[in-house]
């Protein structure tokens, strides 16, 4: 019997610069600007790395980058579903900055345990 143990490593890369601003945009398909993809790519460069295979949310800010590192490299490409970011329900496509300054009761207490709260019609972290 083989008890030599194998190592799995996952490097998580989150999206940078979106349209819309600092909005909040879980379910919200946004692209990437020419700056947060051009962040993309200069992230990717400086891990030097080589991956085994590349899973993206099929949401566009996630997914276009995904599929140019996928043409770049010829790493396998999965584009999965249930990794989609979560909903943020009524704030969705709202400024934070809004939220912030309406001292908007829901927001506040999201802010200080989003895992028992969350914003009306939008999912919990729990």
């Amino acid at each position: 019997m083989n008890n030599t143990m194998t190592a799995t490593y996952i490097d998580i890369l989150r999206h940078s610069e979106c349209e819309g601003g600092h909005i909040f945009r879980g379910k919200t398909d946004v692209a990437l600007l020419p700056k947060g993809l051009q962040h993309m790519q200069d992230r990717i460069a400086a891990l030097d790395q080589s991956w085994d295979c590349i899973i993206s949310s099929p949401l566009v800010r996630c997914r276009e980058y995904a599929e140019h590192l996928h043409a770049q490299t010829g790493t396998t490409l999965i584009i999965e579903p249930r990794i989609q970011e979560m909903s943020f329900g009524d704030w969705e496509g709202v400024k934070i900055d809004q939220l912030i300054a309406s001292a908007n009761l829901s927001f506040l207490k999201w802010q200080q345990n989003p895992a028992d709260y969350s914003p009306s019609r939008g999912r919990t972290l729990s």
